[in-house]
C-alpha cells in the first residue's frame, strides 16, 4: 500500500479530528483608529406574542436579566410577524384574554424588565390591521416609559404583506408610504415627540428601502432592514462557515449603510439570524453559529452600521437564549455574542493578514484607554493556525491575556465554553482560564488557535505607548 493511500485512510478514520497547522502573520496598526462601534450595538428581537404568552418579561426575572447583561449595553426590539395580529387593549390580562391582544399590563411588564437590564426598546405597532387611531393610543400608553423607548416601528416587513395575505395583490410601496405617513401623523397628534424607525423591510427588497430612505428620512431617527442569509432548504454548517457567505453579507451591509448615509441617517439590522422560519436544527443551534454570529456582528459593525438585533424564540433552533419551563439556557449563538462584547468597545484598527485565503476573521479594536482587544475567529474546521501578531505604531506591549471560545466540534449543540467555563443556570459567567502570554524576543506574540474555535486577545493599556514619530 502506498504512503498516499495510508494518508487517505487515516484522514477518513480521523475525520474532523485531523488538524493541520499553518503560520500566519498579522499586523495591527495601533496608530490609526477607524470606525467606532456603537455603545448599544448589540440587540435581541422578540416576537410580540412572546411578550403576550410568556411571563419572562418581568422585573423579578433575574436570570434573564443576568443573561442580557452579559451581552453589555444594547436594545430590545419587540415586534416581528406577530405584531400584525396584536390588538391593543387597556384591559388587564387574565385567563380569558386572547393571544391576539396586547394589554396595558403587558406593556408595563416589558418596560419594567427593560429598565432592570438598562436596555432601550424598539416597540412595534400593528399595521397589518390598519387602525392608526388605536396604534396612536397604544403608543401614547407606552410613551409613559419614554426614557426607555428608542423608537416605534410601524408594522413588520411590509414588503411581505401580500405573501402573508395581510394585503391584496395590488399592495405596493406607494400604499405602504401612505399608510406609514398616516400612522406617524396620527401618533404624533397624541405623542408629538414620538421617534420612529423603519422601513422594517426584509429580504432583497432594497428598492423599498431606497425609496423609504428618500421619502421618510425626515420622519425617522433610524433606518432598518432584516436579513437571514441562509434558507431552511440549503442551510448547512459548511455554508455558515464559508467565506463566500460573509462576503455576500458584507456587500449587503455596506450598501444599506451607504444608502442611509446619503440621507444623513444611521442603519441598524433590526432583525436577523442565520436561517429564517425559526432556524435549522443542527445548524442554527450548533457551535458553528457562535463563530458565524461573532463574525456577522463584527462584519456589520465594520460596515458602519450602528447595531443588530438577533431574533429569538423560546425553543427555536436559532435562539440565543432558550426558554423552557422557566429555565433559561445560553445557546451557542449567545457565546458568539459574548465574544463580540469582549472585543467591541472602541474603534476598529487596521489589520493586515499575510494569508488572505485562510478561512479566519480578524478584528482589532482600541478603546478610550488605549487598550486593544484582538478577536480571532478560525472558521476552518481542519486547520489550526499559529498566529504571529505584531502591533505597529506602538512600543512596549509586552503581555496579553487570552480567552478562548471552544466546543467539542463545530457541530456541537452543547459543551460550549468561553474562557474555560459555560454560562451558569442563574445567568452568570466567570471565566476560569484567562491565559497570559508574553512577547517573544523580537516583540511579537505567537498564539495558536485551534480549528473551529475563536479567541479574544486583550492587550492592556499599561503596556502600550505610542511611538514618538506617530
Amino acid at each position: 500500500m502506498s504512503n498516499k493511500s495510508i494518508l487517505v485512510i487515516l484522514f477518513l478514520l480521523l475525520g474532523s479530528h485531523l488538524s493541520f497547522s499553518q503560520t500566519i502573520n498579522i499586523d495591527i496598526d495601533y496608530a490609526h483608529p477607524g470606525i467606532k462601534i456603537s455603545g448599544d450595538f448589540t440587540g435581541l428581537s422578540f416576537e410580540t406574542r412572546a411578550v403576550v404568552k410568556d411571563t419572562s418579561f418581568t422585573a423579578s426575572n433575574t436570570v434573564l436579566e443576568n443573561l442580557i447583561k452579559l451581552l453589555g449595553n444594547g436594545i430590545l426590539r419587540i415586534g416581528g410577524n406577530s405584531v400584525e395580529n396584536s390588538v391593543f387593549t387597556f384591559n388587564k390580562r387574565n385567563k380569558y384574554t386572547g393571544q391576539d391582544s396586547i394589554t396595558a399590563d403587558d406593556i408595563d411588564r416589558v418596560f419594567s424588565f427593560a429598565k432592570k437590564t438598562g436596555w432601550k426598546v424598539i416597540f412595534g405597532l400593528n399595521l397589518g390591521k390598519f387602525d392608526p387611531k388605536l396604534a396612536a393610543i397604544e403608543a401614547q400608553y407606552a410613551w409613559k416609559y419614554k426614557s426607555q423607548i428608542h423608537s416605534f416601528e410601524i408594522g413588520n416587513e411590509p414588503n411581505h404583506f401580500i405573501q402573508h395575505q395581510t394585503r391584496d395583490s395590488s399592495w405596493g410601496y406607494s400604499n405602504f408610504k401612505t399608510e406609514f405617513e398616516t400612522y406617524a401623523k396620527t401618533i404624533n397628534n397624541l405623542v408629538p415627540d414620538a421617534p420612529f424607525s423603519g422601513p422594517v423591510t426584509a429580504s432583497n427588497y432594497i428598492p423599498w428601502f431606497i425609496n423609504f430612505a428618500k421619502d421618510e428620512s425626515q420622519n425617522v431617527c433610524l433606518l432598518t432592514h432584516h436579513n437571514y442569509p441562509m434558507s431552511p432548504a440549503n442551510g448547512s454548517v459548511p455554508q455558515m462557515l464559508s467565506q463566500k457567505l460573509m462576503l455576500t453579507t458584507s456587500g449587503l451591509f455596506k450598501n444599506l449603510v451607504s444608502i442611509s448615509a446619503e440621507q444623513n441617517k444611521k442603519f441598524r439590522l433590526a432583525e436577523c439570524n442565520s436561517v429564517y422560519n425559526g432556524g435549522l436544527l443542527g445548524v442554527s443551534n450548533s457551535f458553528a453559529s457562535a463563530l458565524w454570529g461573532a463574525d456577522f456582528m463584527f462584519t456589520l459593525a465594520q460596515s458602519g452600521a450602528v447595531g443588530i438585533n438577533f431574533h429569538t424564540g423560546a425553543t427555536n433552533a436559532y435562539t440565543p437564549i432558550s426558554f423552557s419551563k422557566k429555565v433559561y439556557t445560553a445557546k451557542p449563538l449567545f457565546y458568539g455574542m459574548m465574544l463580540f462584547r469582549l472585543g467591541s468597545e472602541g474603534n476598529f484598527l487596521p489589520v493586515k493578514v499575510s494569508d488572505t485565503l485562510a478561512n479566519i476573521s480578524c478584528y482589532a479594536v482600541r478603546d478610550s484607554l488605549g487598550e486593544v482587544t484582538f478577536t480571532l475567529i478560525n472558521k476552518d474546521t481542519l486547520r489550526s493556525y499559529n498566529i504571529k501578531i505584531t502591533l505597529s505604531g506602538i512600543s512596549d506591549f509586552s503581555s496579553c491575556s487570552i480567552l478562548r471560545l471552544k466546543a467539542p466540534s463545530v457541530y456541537s449543540t452543547s459543551g460550549v465554553t468561553l474562557g474555560g467555563d459555560s454560562v451558569k443556570y442563574d445567568g452568570t459567567w466567570v471565566p476560569k482560564n484567562n491565559e497570559r502570554l508574553n512577547t517573544d524576543v523580537k516583540g511579537n506574540f505567537i498564539i495558536t488557535v485551534d480549528a473551529g474555535s475563536a479567541a479574544s486577545i486583550h492587550f492592556p493599556s499599561t503596556a502600550g505607548v505610542l511611538k514618538k514619530d506617530e
